[in-house]
């Protein structure tokens, strides 16, 4: 939250972070979630039967109303299809790291 004199700011690669996100090609919707710095995102939850391109690049939705629609987020790097899961595992490289930045973006809802 922002207050006065301070804020709690999480970055997208954040454990506890939960993002609604759209691809570019396919348009479909998922939720991806961060894995902590320095680690691939995985969207959460994706049916065998999704139609999900490794090299698309995901955009935030704008679901949710957390994100405002259509920022860059990340690039599908790998989908597998493990045989005891319902869910296929997709991982996402993250556009931007923070460790290399001295200034951010951010948004408030506030």
């Amino acid at each position: 939250g922002i207050g006065y004199g301070n804020a709690e700011v999480m970055l997208v690669q954040d454990v506890r972070s939960i993002v609604p996100v759209v691809s570019e090609t396919s348009q479909l919707q998922g939720t991806l979630k961060g894995n902590g710095l320095g680690r691939y995102g995985e969207l959460q939850y994706v049916k065998k039967t999704a139609s999900f391109k490794e090299g698309e690049t995901l955009y935030t939705s704008g679901l949710a109303e957390i994100f405002p629609k259509g920022a860059i987020v990340g690039r599908i790097i790998s989908i597998n299809n493990p045989v005891d899961s319902e869910f296929l595992e997709v991982k996402v490289q993250f556009s931007q790291s923070p460790s290399n930045k001295n200034f951010f973006l951010i948004y408030s809802d506030a």
